[in-house]
């Protein structure tokens, strides 16, 4: 999805909270935004993934997993989300959007800001990557 600069950071937001909403997820986590960020994915993105030798699909296929397997940032928001309503976000997807913000300045947010906010403590994302170079990001090291 092509996205203006300016258009960025609402599309990453955007598209994140409606993953967790398709996915009928109580909460928006650094998952939600992993994935939003590679559907918006532009050349910083791409080049940061390459440059760490990880792929989309392997990062997907990761997120998935620990989603099945029960895993999200902290405790699960443990209410059910109304009717029409998007899911809030986890603090740890809530501080890397305000951080991404921050580290734009008057600049609009960009989705490779979006994606070094995310990758830093013990978020689902941050662990989903740090695994993925671990293993040197080859496909045939990655099990589903």
């Amino acid at each position: 999805m092509p996205t203006t600069p300016g258009s960025a950071r609402r599309t990453v937001v955007d598209l994140a909270k409606k993953e967790a909403w398709e996915r009928k997820h109580t909460q928006t986590d650094t998952g939600h935004l992993l994935l939003a960020v590679l559907a918006v994915a532009d050349e910083q993105v791409a080049a940061e993934l390459a440059a760490q030798g990880i792929t989309a699909e392997q990062i997907r296929d990761m997120v998935e997993d620990r989603w099945a397997a029960g895993l999200t940032d902290g405790k699960p928001w443990r209410f059910l989300v109304p009717y029409g309503e998007m899911p809030p976000f986890s603090f740890q997807a809530g501080e890397a959007i305000e951080q991404a913000t921050l580290a734009s300045g008057d600049d609009p947010v960009r989705p490779v800001a979006v994606l070094s906010a995310i990758t830093s403590g013990s978020t689902l994302a941050a662990t989903v990557l740090r695994t993925l170079r671990a293993l040197d990001a080859k496909p045939g090291n990655i099990t589903r």
